[in-house]
């Protein structure tokens, strides 16, 4: 009987199957196709002798009705998570955090360059600074220009477009009592103007002979000789404080 049946079901499947011709398929939907899988599925399994005992086969009616029941059971133990809203957290301190009770509402006024922090210095002086000995260097003053150039020099130094030269003026006086050369190339001296806003810039090379990056001259015993520095900045910019930077810091105020 068992062999009788298996041969009526692969009969049925030939002719359910194919056509006539044999070259044309009855087209079927997905559905009808996971109908015919399942039964055959469950037919193979009752007259599998190999099959397990003790395992219950379901009519296809009932297969169904598990599979809903168990889906349902599924979906009761793990409840899709609902997204819960979250808000950013409010600041504490900074510019962003609300203000105390009777304190007003802090605003910024963005017509004006913000001054910035003008650093402590490491030591008392340039020449320190560098480790210089039998020389002061001093700081005189600075200026904003579109070009420069020395007095009895042919040499001019121009600024690029949209830029400003900020010239930077030093008196390199000779303390040693003896007529002496000094060279700035050994004291490794660094140089950098900072802008109110925080805006820094670093030094340009020039051809001035007076070039305190390279001044390579001699300085007679109590006297004084000029020298300059100059920099690149916007024209909006203002320029808060000088940072030579040697063996230690030292700080020259602008304002």
């Amino acid at each position: 009987m068992k062999k009788v049946s298996i041969f009526l079901l692969m009969i049925f499947l030939t002719v359910f199957l194919t056509a006539c011709s044999g070259n044309d398929y009855i087209s079927i939907t997905e559905e009808e196709s996971d109908a015919i899988a399942q039964y055959c599925s469950h037919l193979l399994i009752k007259y599998d002798k190999n099959h397990r005992d003790g395992i219950r086969l379901l009519d296809l009616k009932d297969l169904e009705k598990e599979i809903k029941e168990r889906e349902k059971e599924a979906a009761a133990n793990n409840p899709s998570p609902t997204p819960v809203p979250t808000e950013a957290p409010t600041p504490t301190e900074g510019p962003d955090a609300p203000p105390e009770d009777g304190e007003a509402t802090p605003t910024l006024d963005t017509g004006e360059p913000v001054p910035t922090e003008v650093p402590e210095p490491e030591c008392a002086s340039i020449a320190e600074a560098g480790g210089i000995e039998g020389f002061t260097v001093d700081y005189v003053k600075h200026g904003l220009a579109d070009s420069y150039t020395n007095a009895g020099e042919f040499y001019s130094f121009s600024a690029p477009k949209d830029k400003k030269l900020c010239v930077v003026e030093f008196s390199i006086t000779n303390t040693s009592g003896v007529d002496a050369k000094f060279d700035a190339a050994p004291y490794k001296l660094a140089y950098k103007l900072v802008c109110e806003g925080g805006k820094s810039h670093g030094s340009e090379i020039s051809l001035f002979a007076d070039d305190i990056q390279f001044y390579n001259s001699t300085v007679k015993a109590g006297e004084s000789a000029h020298a300059t520095l100059i920099f690149y900045v916007a024209p909006d910019e203002v320029p808060q404080y000088l940072e030579v930077q040697g063996a230690k810091k030292f700080i020259i105020n602008l304002k």
